[in-house]
């Protein structure tokens, strides 16, 4: 029985670590910098003596590279940084002659976004 605990325990945390997010090129970068900074972490504290100063200098490196990617693309592009799938699917409707005229602002803002899912109730339980 402990055994099951612990494997429904990592269940638990590896499913809140990968949960969905809203789909925006700003978040993909976030989600990137976060999971290099937890592999860098475990590298340094579980490698080899020799290693952690490559390593960290390395993660240190390309963090530093996606910052200068977002800024880059934040300067090129500030729409599509945050600009997300809804808002994309809208303008494509016109684009692709589905939609016969342009949708105002506060239309696009109306349409259905994709957010985070509802976490599900757990071992069982039913509301």
């Amino acid at each position: 029985m402990e055994k099951f605990e612990l494997f429904k325990q990592i269940k638990n945390a590896l499913s809140a670590l990968s949960q969905q997010e809203v789909k925006t090129p700003l978040s993909f970068f976030f989600r990137v910098v976060f999971y290099l900074s937890v592999m860098v972490i475990v590298a340094i504290v579980w490698g080899r003596p020799e290693m952690q100063r490559l390593v960290f200098l390395t993660g240190v490196g390309v963090i530093g590279l996606v910052v200068l990617a977002v800024i880059v693309f934040g300067w090129y592009k500030p729409k599509n940084l945050t600009y997300g799938e809804t808002g994309h699917r809208a303008e494509a409707k016109l684009a692709f002659g589905t939609e016969k005229r342009e949708l105002t602002s506060a239309e696009i803002s109306s349409l259905p976004g994709s957010g985070k899912p509802l976490e599900l109730p757990t071992g069982g339980e039913s509301s």
